[in-house]
């Protein structure tokens, strides 16, 4: 068998032994006498092979009837080979899909975070301007009421000033 799927070719073995093969049935038992084996390929590539055991040795036209056989064999088994892959691709394209999608969610979840944190950091920034501007203007206010008084102070300090030398 492995001889035949190798070099893809036909092997006929006339005369097996006795306990090679056995073929039972209601009727009893009875030894096979001739063995095909036949290489399953496709496009000069071995796929299987298919061992034929008879009574009698296998004629020409029926190996040429088995060769035909095998090619039609061998192009289905080739075919559901590629499907089987196929399958096998698809169904890896469906997770890659899957994974790729709870992917995109979860970037899609950290970005809505992200922009609800930039969010509420701007609506912090706009509250730290109005306490500081707010700041400024009663600094401004504590300025003036500050140059008031000195200003009140000068002028006490003046009036006193001249009443002494009065």
């Amino acid at each position: 068998v492995g001889t035949s799927f190798a070099d893809q070719e036909f092997i006929e073995i006339d005369d097996l032994p006795e306990g090679y093969s056995v073929l039972r049935s209601g009727l009893g038992d009875e030894h096979l006498k001739h063995l095909l084996l036949a290489p399953l390929k496709v496009n000069e590539m071995s796929v299987g092979v298919v061992e034929l055991g008879s009574f009698r040795k296998i004629k020409g036209y029926k190996v040429s009837f088995v060769e035909k056989i095998c090619e039609n064999l061998a192009s289905t088994v080739a075919t559901e080979k590629a499907n089987a892959k196929l399958k096998k691709l698809i169904e890896q394209t469906r997770k890659q899909a899957a994974e790729l999608q709870e992917g995109e969610e979860e970037l899609r979840q950290n970005l809505e975070e992200m922009q609800a944190t930039q969010e509420e950091s701007v609506r912090r920034e706009d509250e730290l301007i109005k306490y500081a501007e707010e700041a400024a203007s009663r600094e401004e206010i504590l300025n003036q009421k500050i140059e008031q008084l000195e200003q009140q102070i000068k002028d006490l300090t003046e009036k006193a000033m001249r009443k002494k030398k009065k």
